[in-house]
């Protein structure tokens, strides 16, 4: 790697650092291309170099996630621990545990259906794979984890929109009642 492939990735880690940590005082359509360059040490120019706009560092974090997302499911997830509801709550939260101001931003103000829909896309996809189903059952597998990853992936949402009424924890512990109620019931059928 020479020493310019060095400055390149400094520079834009600097800009991703500076636009996380100004989502800790406000929210991501009130944060300007000045006031990242500024937090991160840069000029207006050196951002231009990197990025056109906030929404491509945003864009580029999405999609770095979504590439962890698929190579974490490739390796070991699905392989480990097979179909469960339970197991995608987990994922969810490390993704916001991770980073929870990037994923309220994220929610509150971009249009995280995108986001949300590509996280689903690579999970429905991987846990079909690994399932196998006869073409018969095709739809019922995948119309069952849209299911499943839809309702999970809503409360999260709608938790953050609400304001957060309870703690992250709280909020886990009640999906996961939810999910074992669900369970439990369809193996009580």
């Amino acid at each position: 790697m020479n020493e310019q492939d060095i400055r390149v990735i400094k520079s834009k880690k600097a800009l991703r650092d500076a636009l996380f940590s100004l989502l800790d005082i406000k929210p991501i359509n009130k944060i300007t291309i000045k006031e990242v360059a500024e937090a991160a040490n840069v000029n207006r120019k050196t951002f231009y170099s990197h990025y056109n706009s906030i929404e491509d560092i945003v864009n580029e974090v999405e999609n770095e996630l979504v590439q962890s997302i698929k190579s974490y499911l490739q390796s070991c997830f699905i392989e480990e621990y097979g179909l469960s509801p339970i197991h995608f709550v987990r994922l969810i939260n490390a993704i916001y545990t991770s980073n929870p101001k990037f994923c309220e931003n994220l929610v509150s103000v971009h249009n995280y259906h995108f986001l949300a829909g590509k996280i689903k896309t690579i999970f429905k996809e991987e846990l079909i794979k690994s399932i196998n189903p006869s073409p018969e059952m095709m739809n019922a597998v995948s119309f069952r984890i849209e299911y499943f990853i839809s309702g999970v992936s809503g409360v999260y949402i709608e938790w953050i929109r609400a304001g957060k009424p309870c703690t992250f924890e709280e909020l886990t512990a009640i999906i996961n009642t939810v999910l074992i109620d669900s369970l439990n019931f369809h193996e009580a059928r």
